[in-house]
């Protein structure tokens, strides 16, 4: 019989009044308590995880979770006091539900998710955001090393600690006093690391929320097991079946599509296989090993950067990593003026030059692109078809300016077919004619000629200082560094500095993707050059 933890064996039992179900062929493993030869890249595992103990296949229900038992504003103790205070806080919803989590925790064995509770982390988790305050000599330094990051960006873009403060003043301290709980401002960001790094989205109806069990899987791009819920609930009672509130919203408005009328919703209520219609559940999408520890994903998308400010942690060799400049730093590097008003122009450039599938090149999501324009640099050293579009656009500006040509816009379809076509050419594309360079050697169009020649090496150059002066500004200042890489000052850093580690490790690998993407444009730069 194996022996648990004492939070592990508290958990366990929670979860068994409460009706969650956990499959046998699961089992959890306590790594602050539990001494084994299981590890992770620092050492030691942190924290609960799960691991198997057999083969299972994929699309199996290994943990069965009543909404009943998710803590979130709707179902906490205070969910009356929350609820007023959520809805003038939509734009934060994770530092309210930080506040009723704060609660549950300090009422301790009074609160109904004690025996949940009881298992989270003590301290706070090390998420960026708290490194400069909450992180001493470590965190500081590793604040330092992001510089220059797209984790710094994140971070001066949220602006969490100062938001978190002003809530903890305002809002958070009246509340605690009213009901006679004491707390420190350093609870309430134990409370907001945990919610940051462990909540999920459940539904329309509780929104963001603590789910017992589901939140002790870790996560990795490559997961093995996913969250199911039904999202589409009534979002003033959390039914999933009809109820009254659907005649009343379908008359506020119309034009909404009631819940009964949404696709497979019919389906979805009958196909439950027990008396709890309503439940999360964590469902195999792989075969999984037996003795493995089983990963969830918290996101498909997540970058380095995002996980280091939300959750605490990075992974190996992140394929959503990406390095990204805003038109301002675009502008500096290339003396050149305000690209705004030709965004119409880049997004045509880009959308031309994406079907052509060129390796140094990456289409951005559709749903970044619809949102605004990406300017950067992937996992692959690639360039995204916005930077390209812009460069390319920029260049015909300056020719604009300098008489070379007139009307660009009316060049720029074929001027963005000629420039894929020289790309190819000079990548070694195996669909290429070999008679491109030839046969682009002058365009005519708008009563000109135009040379893609001279357009693509200016790019090819305005790409390599662009990621020269991109690295440059990463990470600690090279005073600080005593003539020593980042290489050796990784390896120096104790492994108890754990920020101060992931940081360097982040650093190196934007630096790693701006040179990797430098040396390309390099080296497409001397073909061009020879030809």
């Amino acid at each position: 019989m194996e022996m648990h933890s004492d939070r592990v064996e508290k958990l366990l039992n929670w979860c068994s009044q409460n009706n969650i179900k956990i499959d046998s062929r699961l089992r959890l493993h306590d790594g602050e308590s539990e001494a084994d030869d299981l590890a992770d890249a620092e050492g030691v595992i942190q924290g609960i995880a799960v691991f198997s103990n057999t083969s299972i296949p994929p699309s199996t229900s290994l943990v069965q979770i009543p909404k009943s038992s998710i803590l979130s504003i709707k179902s906490c103790s205070l969910s009356n006091v929350f609820r007023s205070i959520h809805e003038g806080m939509e734009d934060h919803p994770s530092i309210t539900f930080a506040l009723a989590l704060l609660t549950e925790i300090k009422l301790a064995a009074r609160s109904r998710w004690y025996g949940y509770i009881q298992s989270l982390p003590v301290s706070v988790v090390k998420i960026a955001a708290f490194w400069e305050t909450d992180g001493g000599s470590d965190g500081g330094r590793a604040q330092r090393w992001c510089k220059g990051t797209e984790v710094e960006k994140i971070l001066l873009r949220e602006r969490m600690e100062s938001s978190l403060r002003s809530f903890w003043t305002d809002v958070a301290q009246p509340i605690l006093s009213s009901v006679n709980l004491k707390a420190e401002y350093a609870d309430m960001r134990h409370a907001y690391s945990l919610v940051s790094s462990r909540a999920f989205y459940v539904d329309s109806y509780h929104g963001i929320s603590m789910v017992p069990i589901a939140d002790a899987f870790n996560h990795v791009e490559e997961n093995q097991i996913h969250l199911e819920t039904d999202y589409d609930v009534c979002s003033t009672c959390g039914s999933l079946d009809v109820c009254e509130h659907d005649e009343e919203q379908h008359a506020d408005d119309p034009d909404q599509q009631s819940r009964q009328e949404t696709p497979n919703w019919k389906s979805r209520v009958q196909h439950r296989f027990t008396d709890e219609l309503d439940m999360c559940e964590m469902v195999t999408n792989t075969p999984i090993e037996p003795g493995n520890e089983v990963f969830n994903s918290y996101d498909a998308n997540l970058s380095n950067a995002q996980l280091l400010c939300h959750y605490g942690f990075l992974l190996e060799g992140n394929s959503n990593d990406i390095v990204t400049w805003s038109m301002d730093e675009i502008v500096q590097v290339l003396n050149g003026d305000q690209y705004s008003p030709f965004v119409a122009s880049i997004r045509m450039c880009a959308l031309a030059v994406s079907s052509h599938h060129l390796s140094v090149l990456y289409d951005p999501p559709s749903s970044e692109k619809q949102a605004q324009l990406v300017f950067g640099v992937d996992a692959e050293g690639s360039v995204s078809t916005h930077m390209f579009g812009l460069l390319l656009v920029e260049n015909l500006i300056r020719r604009q300016e300098e008489g070379e040509l007139t009307h660009y816009v009316d060049l720029l379809p074929g001027i963005c077919a000629d420039a894929c076509n020289l790309l190819k050419y000079f990548l070694d594309d195996e669909d290429c004619d070999p008679m491109v360079p030839n046969k682009l050697r002058g365009f005519s169009g708008d009563s000109q000629t135009l040379d893609v020649f001279p357009i693509l090496r200016d790019i090819c150059v305005a790409m390599q200082n662009l990621c020269e002066e991109k690295a440059f500004g990463i990470g600690l200042d090279p005073n600080e560094l005593e003539g020593r890489d980042w290489g050796e000052v990784l390896d120096a850093t104790p492994r108890t500095d754990s920020a101060t580690r992931m940081a360097i490790t982040y650093a190196v690998s934007e630096r790693s993707m701006l040179e990797s993407c430098k040396m390309a444009w390099e080296e497409l730069s001397a073909r061009l050059a020879g030809a």
